[in-house]
């Protein structure tokens, strides 16, 4: 599915003259949003699937549908989806090439929804906006909350420094002074305990601390060692910063909307495919983002992407992996 959202001023007209065109992926489950604003007359939206290439599989069955929601809302969870009933829409799923509605919208916000008939399906698509003589379509900006240059400084961080770190990690290490998973997670609940975001001391669950040290344990041991946790505390106070700089109601969590800038702000520009995926496997079934779920995410990301660029040694964005480098880098993380 690709949401786009339109925005219409009049109601609709009768003859069609001017035609806006968008393109992009679609599936059953593609829960990812664009904004645009759309001040027009006439509302026909034809999806199409493009011309397929020679012995390509038939074309995907694909209705849409728009609903009206209300202004601010720019993104619909699934609890919205239950509820939101699509003021235009094809009766059923349909083989054809070309899906054509034509009809008549009030004033307001609507979002579009191409979809597929069946789960886990991917494809191209087209999407064409018919308006009469005066109309004009553009696509909206996305709301501008970078907030990078209002970032606290390091000293102004809400965790413990690095030399109260330090003895953190002593404190949970082993005799050997490595840290496992589970003195990893002791540690990093100590570190928010009694403090802003002592409410996401839960959130650092077993399994989570499991992948945080996978991915933090450069040598493969299973265990820590203070010369490798030191570079990561240091990144983890940044990032707190920047969770904190986004995290303006103080609810130690980051909306949808908020997870984008918070992204650019540690370095990270994702196309929309990828932050569909991030929604998916790192937000809650609100689409929020707790602190310690952020951590995770940038460290996956970081981790990920410094391990893609150690293969591309010739930096042309391509990799070649054996079967044992890919298992390595997909289940030991």
């Amino acid at each position: 599915e690709l949401i786009v959202l339109l925005h219409t001023h009049t109601h609709l007209g009768q003859a069609a003259t001017h035609t806006h065109t968008w393109t992009g992926n679609f599936s059953h489950t593609d829960t990812r949003h664009k904004q645009w604003t759309h001040t027009c007359h006439l509302v026909p939206v034809p999806p199409t699937s493009p011309a397929p290439p020679a012995q390509s599989p038939p074309f995907m069955s694909c209705p849409h549908s728009p609903l009206q929601v209300q202004s601010e809302l720019v993104y619909l969870s699934p609890h919205d989806l239950v509820k939101a009933f699509p003021v235009l829409g094809t009766p059923c799923y349909s083989d054809q090439r070309e899906v054509v509605i034509r009809g008549c919208l009030a004033p307001g916000h609507y979002i579009i929804i191409p979809s597929t008939s069946l789960p886990n399906q991917e494809g191209e698509f087209i999407l064409r906006v018919l308006t009469e003589e005066g109309g004009r379509v553009a696509p909206a900006d996305k709301a501008n909350t970078d907030l990078r240059n209002q970032l606290p400084s390091p000293s102004g961080s809400v965790l413990p420094s690095l030399k109260d770190a330090q003895q953190l990690f002593k404190k949970h290490s082993n005799t050997e002074g490595r840290c496992a998973a589970g003195e990893l997670q002791r540690l990093l609940k100590e570190a928010v305990q009694g403090g802003v975001l002592a409410r996401s001391e839960d959130e650092f669950c077993m399994e989570r601390c499991k992948s945080f040290l996978a991915l933090m344990d450069t040598k493969g041991f299973g265990k820590l060692e203070w010369v490798d946790f030191e570079p990561q505390w240091e990144k983890i106070r940044k990032w707190t910063d920047i969770f904190m700089a986004f995290d303006t109601n103080r609810s130690c969590s980051l909306e949808y909307a908020e997870i984008i800038p918070a992204l650019q702000a540690a370095g990270l520009r994702l196309d929309d495919f990828v932050l569909q995926l991030v929604g998916l496997r790192f937000s809650d079934a609100s689409m929020a983002f707790s602190f310690p779920a952020f951590l995770h995410l940038l460290l996956k990301l970081e981790t990920m992407i410094a391990k893609f660029r150690s293969f591309d040694m010739l930096g042309n964005g391509t990799v070649t992996l054996n079967y044992r480098q890919w298992l390595h880098m997909t289940i030991y993380n």
